[in-house]
């Protein structure tokens, strides 16, 4: 069984480029890895049909009905318990002047949010190359560029090859 990445990272205060193209392009990669992938913006489809280019994706979404505010949280939450691995995408969101709520949210769900519900904690790893957030040490590990969370990636799913091997 692949193990499951999910790509959570801002959507709301993103453009829908900015929110879908490094989702997609890393969806990808990790297929080619071995991994397979949770996408949260599901809507990003029905926006670029709409040609809509502006920013607060989720009051978009949910003022033309595709969801609701409830459904946004919940769909974290169940996104989150599906994976094995939880990453975190904060790369260049000061440069890009782009607020996120939603994904320190979700690192929270990714590890205190399990230990509450008496369930094991997802691995973290957050990517962050502009920012720093006392949040951040929540994670079980620290990058700084798309190229190292590839390369870490690809080495823990080799570790994992050679253990069971082993086994």
């Amino acid at each position: 069984m692949r193990p499951v990445v999910y790509l959570a990272g801002p959507i709301n205060d993103a453009t829908v480029q900015q929110a879908a193209n490094w989702r997609e392009v890393w969806a990808e990669r990790l297929a080619l890895l071995g991994y397979d992938y949770i996408d949260p913006f599901e809507a990003k489809s029905a926006l670029r049909s709409k040609n809509y280019l502006g920013k607060n994706l989720d009051k978009v979404a949910i003022d033309s009905g595709l969801i609701t505010s409830q459904e946004v949280i919940q769909h974290s939450l169940d996104m989150t318990e599906k994976s094995d691995i939880v990453v975190l995408n904060f790369l260049d969101v000061k440069r890009f002047n782009i607020h996120t709520i939603g994904t320190s949210a979700e690192l929270v769900f990714a590890t205190m949010y399990q230990d509450l519900k008496n369930k094991p904690r997802k691995y973290t790893i957050v990517l962050a190359n502009d920012i720093y957030s006392s949040f951040f040490t929540l994670a079980d590990k620290i990058l700084s560029s798309e190229e190292q969370l590839f390369e870490y990636l690809e080495q823990r799913l080799l570790s994992e090859h050679n253990t069971k091997q082993l086994q």
